[in-house]
């Protein structure tokens, strides 16, 4: 089962961004077909966005991304494109990245009760045991774990605990299609401090636990622990364009 081809204006699409926070550079009048932050993965008519990384920075693959099709840009510096490409400047390329992802799927987690699985150790079994419980009622569910994700019944491989958000709402937009009413999705730290689940509506947040652990990214307990309230915090509604 695959999602549905779609294709939007781009015009329309970035309306879903804080229009006090973004600079527009050239003409938006054109259909988008996907969106991603991953170079190697553009397509013809995609918007790529450029986001700062761990190791390497997404702006230095602008122009890989339009000899691959790019037909606009999201980045956080002016950056000198060919005539015909829109250049979408924004504060936050991760969070911008991860509402367009949400609006051009249509905002698939509106259409789900969702629910994130947080936790040093104990995610996958919870995601699981939850799943179970809500599929035992008669209620359709989605899942997303470090193992694989599965809709409607079709399992699918995962590359990481969570996806970035182009997948992740990619994937949420399988479940509605797919028929769920629900989804169980892990959510890892990383995801939650590099904006993976930004624009997601929450309804239920779990945490199994919290020891010592991902320091090295993190720097701190408090602030490994602080990464893992926003999840609560976001409950419901305090991302841009989520319902209340």
């Amino acid at each position: 089962m695959g999602t549905r081809t779609l294709t939007r204006n781009l015009r329309d699409l970035i309306q879903c961004l804080p229009q006090d926070d973004i600079e527009i550079s050239g003409e938006t009048d054109r259909l988008v077909t996907g969106i991603t932050n991953d170079s190697r993965k553009v397509e013809p008519g995609y918007i790529f966005a450029g986001v700062r990384g761990l190791k390497r920075d997404g702006h230095d693959f602008i122009g890989d991304a339009i000899r691959r099709g790019a037909i606009a840009i999201v980045a956080e510096r002016n950056e000198p494109l060919p005539p015909g490409v829109p250049l979408i400047r924004v504060r936050h390329s991760r969070e911008a990245v991860a509402l367009l992802s949400a609006a051009f799927w249509d905002n698939p987690s509106w259409r789900l009760r969702l629910i994130g699985v947080t936790g040093t150790n104990g995610k996958t079994t919870t995601v699981h045991l939850i799943s179970l419980l809500l599929e035992s009622a008669g209620r359709p569910t989605g899942v997303s774990t470090t193992l694989y994700s599965r809709a409607g019944g079709e399992v699918i491989p995962q590359e990481r605990t969570t996806p970035d958000s182009p997948e992740l709402q990619r994937l949420l937009a399988r479940f509605v299609e797919g028929g769920a009413r629900y989804a169980v999705i892990e959510v890892s730290s990383h995801a939650i401090a590099l904006s993976r689940v930004y624009g997601c509506a929450f309804d239920v947040a779990v945490l199994t636990n919290i020891s010592r652990d991902h320091f090295d990214f993190h720097g701190s307990y408090e602030a490994y622990r602080a990464v893992k309230a926003k999840l609560f915090t976001s409950l419901p509604g305090n991302f841009p364009g989520t319902p209340a």
